[in-house]
């Protein structure tokens, strides 16, 4: 369960509100003054209205998991804390709803659900923030045996991974290998995506360390090398075939001196840090306060652009009314 930002408004307002009241409710008891007596059952008022919305969105944190829990928050709002407490200079470029209803994949005129071929954690937690509905059918491949991984050809290599991954998925799907997944049979009509994301950082292409070791010669490089995050999203169409497909990017700038038992921290906090590319985990607390800046946004160097997720969306659509047109 994420905070809605007029959830952490309503905390402020309590705040204040009750801040408020106990001021005033002394200086009307110094002074007997009608006009106070009036103010302070006004302020307890707003302070007892916004309570139980404050409570009821934060008590729940609780109870969740350390990988979501420390999600929640931090994603309430568009502002990004930095190690200095400077001002950002990102902002979530897509600020999506994610009430009942508003759906950016059907209300592109696509239909729904979007299937998934992905396990990772990131993608569906930003699929559920933008509000997409979606199905997971995970059908791994042997990523190290493809693609070219020269350390100028990074955007060639998260396509080409998505896109066997995507070939791969498409492929049991026809072949009636998913019935766990779709006890229904292959859909009529829909819209299946795969994604795929490396680290680069000085002039090398880090994917996801296959030891805790590696994880930490990856973190301790990124204070003097600024790393950046390379991410692809395949969309395919059930039947017509057509696909799209995209790449961005994001740099993440740390400061000089990341301590050297951050891998252990998160490790502690059982985090994944062995399924994130280049053992990036920017979206955690024991992280976020080593950043001083990011280029880009959270959700891209978390493996999913919002952003593309939506522009693929239109893509899609556009290549799928000009076939109607054509026939």
């Amino acid at each position: 369960m994420l905070v809605p930002l007029q959830q952490k408004r309503n905390l402020i307002t309590c705040m204040y509100a009750t801040t408020i009241a106990t001021t005033i409710a002394t200086a009307g008891r110094r002074r007997r003054s009608s006009i106070n007596c009036v103010a302070c059952f006004v302020a307890i008022v707003a302070a007892i209205i916004t309570a139980p919305a404050c409570v009821h969105g934060l008590l729940p944190l609780r109870c969740l998991p350390a990988q979501v829990r420390f999600s929640a928050l931090s994603r309430a709002s568009t502002g990004f804390v930095t190690a200095s407490d400077a001002k950002p200079r990102w902002t979530t470029a897509v600020a999506m709803s994610t009430t009942a209803g508003d759906d950016p994949l059907t209300s592109s005129g696509l239909p729904g659900p979007l299937i998934l071929g992905s396990a990772s954690f990131t993608r569906k937690l930003i699929l559920k923030e933008m509000g997409v509905p979606f199905q997971i059918i995970k059908r791994p491949i042997d990523e190290k045996a493809l693609g070219d991984r020269c350390q100028d050809a990074p955007m060639d290599l998260v396509l080409t991974l998505a896109k066997a991954k995507m070939d791969h998925l498409i492929s049991e799907i026809q072949a009636g290998n998913c019935e766990k997944e779709l006890p229904d049979g292959v859909p009529s009509s829909a819209v299946v995506l795969t994604g795929d994301q490396v680290v680069t950082c000085d002039g090398k292409i880090l994917e996801k360390p296959e030891t805790v070791e590696e994880a930490k010669q990856f973190v301790s490089s990124y204070g003097k090398h600024p790393p950046s995050t390379v991410g692809s999203c395949v969309l395919h169409h059930i039947p017509s075939g057509i696909q799209v497909s995209g790449v961005d990017t994001a740099t993440i700038h740390f400061v000089e001196a990341i301590p050297e038992d951050l891998i252990d921290r998160l490790l502690k906090e059982d985090e994944p840090i062995l399924s994130c590319a280049g053992g990036l985990m920017v979206e955690h607390p024991f992280v976020k306060e080593h950043i001083v800046s990011i280029d880009g946004t959270e959700d891209s160097v978390m493996g999913l652009s919002k952003d593309l997720v939506l522009k693929l969306f239109a893509d899609l659509r556009q290549k799928l009314d000009a076939q109607e047109e054509a026939s």
